[in-house]
């Protein structure tokens, strides 16, 4: 794998100028069926530029080999397709055209890609920061309609997936009662090692694994750091089952996970 060194921009302007006219003849050669003509028009709608950044963002990101679904799942939700198997079966289809194995080699049995290209350590460790969400430090806002309500500065939809989305009446007022609830981390069971669920067998599964204990140690002293108080957002999913917002903090999360979580304001119940 190559490091992308300072004085490499002109060259990996170079390629993604070529990835972007490939694409772009891809694009307009004739195809033999409507549904990849379809596919073809809805890519180009959202241009040839935007798509070729994505594939880029998409494979730079990856550590090492990495399966061909991982990287087809952060290509779909930014081609604007309505049907995510039709996008997804449209990111495979970019993934195909752009391979010249300037960015990245593929792998079968299973198909795996690995990029040929490594972003600097600092980018990198950039990356890796950008974690999901972390609980909130105030209480989230309330629900007072389906695309209004949890965190602050973001405005998503009260249903979990993003095909999921409608306007159709929720019970906003049970995810306000279980937000209203304050939490904090149990000092004592913090300080115990998390053990993974299975086996590590592999190198790339050891330092996945590895990552999410950092991550996750990181986020826990955020959270004490801040008073050791927060609070969860909630959502549905499409069938009404209520999901707390989190992944290194989460009361739905693994019994190690669970363990970790308390009160901030507990009442003895006779």
């Amino acid at each position: 794998m190559q490091a992308i060194e300072g004085g490499k921009e002109g060259q990996l302007k170079l390629m993604y100028e070529t990835y972007c006219d490939s694409l772009d003849q891809w694009l307009m050669d004739e195809s033999e069926y409507a549904s990849k003509d379809f596919r073809k028009v809805t890519i180009a709608a959202k241009g040839v530029e935007t798509v070729i950044t994505e594939v880029f963002i998409a494979v730079l990101s990856c550590e090492g080999v990495t399966p061909i679904q991982a990287v087809v799942a952060k290509i779909e939700p930014h081609l604007g397709f309505d049907d995510p198997f039709v996008g997804v079966k449209a990111a495979a289809e970019i993934l195909g055209v752009c391979w010249d194995k300037q960015l990245y080699k593929v792998y079968n049995d299973p198909l795996r890609i690995e990029p040929i290209l490594r972003l600097p350590q600092e980018v990198r460790e950039y990356i890796a920061n950008a974690k999901y969400m972390n609980p909130m430090l105030c209480e989230p806002n309330e629900w007072s309609t389906n695309f209004a309500g949890g965190y602050l500065t973001i405005c998503e939809h009260v249903i979990l997936g993003r095909h999921n989305n409608h306007q159709e009446k929720q019970a906003l007022d049970a995810l306000n009662i279980v937000q209203a609830i304050e939490w904090e981390l149990c000092p004592i069971a913090v300080n115990y090692v998390e053990k993974p669920k299975h086996v590590l067998d592999t190198d790339e599964k050891i330092v996945a694994w590895q990552q999410h204990i950092d991550m996750s140690t990181t986020v826990y002293q955020q959270m004490m750091d801040a008073d050791n108080s927060f609070y969860f957002p909630w959502k549905y999913c499409f069938r009404g089952r209520m999901y707390s917002q989190g992944h290194y903090i989460n009361l739905q999360s693994t019994g190690y996970k669970k363990s970790l979580l308390n009160f901030k304001h507990r009442e003895l119940i006779q």
